[in-house]
């Protein structure tokens, strides 16, 4: 086997890129594409945001990922820019495993830079996306209002706070609640908000019964309208049926008034036919009584 020292020395130079380049680990070819860079320079570059995270010293690392997170490793160096404060991005760089985003200070006072770091490197279709725009949601706002940038200011306390939680729990060997009850003792206020907290439960618990009281009453006052109700439409019914026998009757005696007028006027006219005969008859009687006498 020829030893690559008795190669020429171009030769030698050329084997060497041809080693490089078969060796070369493809990631660290891989990055954003153009198009989506692009993007993110429209959507950030010059642009004023507000901070929902603090940055420390000359760079801030953001961990990318499902839940994004603050590195805590800068903790310890000075405050660059507090949550809250308004920044400019000056610049934004992407590199095969990063995004730097270069901050400063509206009037360009101070500068310093937020690194958005992945677990790997990043690929060309940015599969990342969706977790790179929640650490962008994490660590910026527009502050549109005051409201905005204070609720930016209490989600990083309770994170904060959380995460403290956590770390005590994990190196006392204890759990989260322990650890916050610990700490609630610590506070002078704790037991009066409890003996508060105590009353209040009192006087809900006083309201519940309360209002279980006047439950029962309105149920029972419900049954007592309803049985009242159907007392009614039964009376309602009686009185409809009452209503219709006498409607009934009422016309029965219409017929019978118009009976008796139709007897009564066939009475009439029998009598007068009666009369009509009878006088007929004295008269004929008359002119019997006449002609007899005349024989005679």
């Amino acid at each position: 086997m020829m030893r690559l020292s008795a190669l020429p020395g171009w030769a030698l130079t050329a084997a060497i890129l041809c080693a490089l380049c078969v060796f070369v680990p493809a990631t660290l070819l891989a990055g954003l594409n153009k198009e989506l860079q692009n993007y993110y320079l429209e959507q950030y570059r010059n642009r004023a945001l507000y901070l929902k995270i603090p940055v420390h010293g000359f760079r801030q690392v953001v961990q990318v990922g499902p839940k994004p997170s603050l590195d805590r490793s800068t903790l310890g160096q000075p405050l660059a820019f507090k949550v809250g404060e308004q920044v400019r991005i000056t610049e934004i760089n992407f590199k095969n495993d990063f995004i730097r985003f270069r901050i400063a200070a509206v009037d360009l006072s101070r500068e310093s830079e937020i690194l958005f770091q992945f677990p790997a490197s990043i690929t060309d279709e940015f599969s990342e996306g969706r977790d790179f725009d929640a650490a962008l949601a994490y660590s910026f706002t527009e502050g549109t209002n005051y409201r905005e940038i204070d609720s930016a200011k209490e989600s990083f306390i309770a994170d904060q706070f959380d995460q403290l939680i956590e770390q005590f729990a994990k190196t006392t060997g204890t759990s989260r609640d322990y650890v916050i009850q610990t700490i609630s003792e610590k506070n002078p206020a704790f037991e009066q908000n409890k003996r508060r907290l105590a009353e209040k439960e009192r006087e809900l618990a006083g309201l519940r019964q309360q209002l279980d009281e006047e439950a029962a009453r309105r149920r029972a006052s419900e049954r007592d309208l309803s049985r009242l109700r159907s007392q009614v439409s039964s009376a309602e019914s009686d009185a409809d049926s009452l209503k219709a026998e006498r409607m009934q009757l009422l016309d029965e005696r219409d017929d019978l008034r118009a009976r008796v007028r139709q007897l009564e006027e066939q009475n009439q006219k029998a009598l007068n036919q009666r009369r009509d005969s009878e006088t007929r008859i004295g008269r004929l009687m008359q002119s019997l009584s006449v002609e007899t006498t005349s024989n005679t």
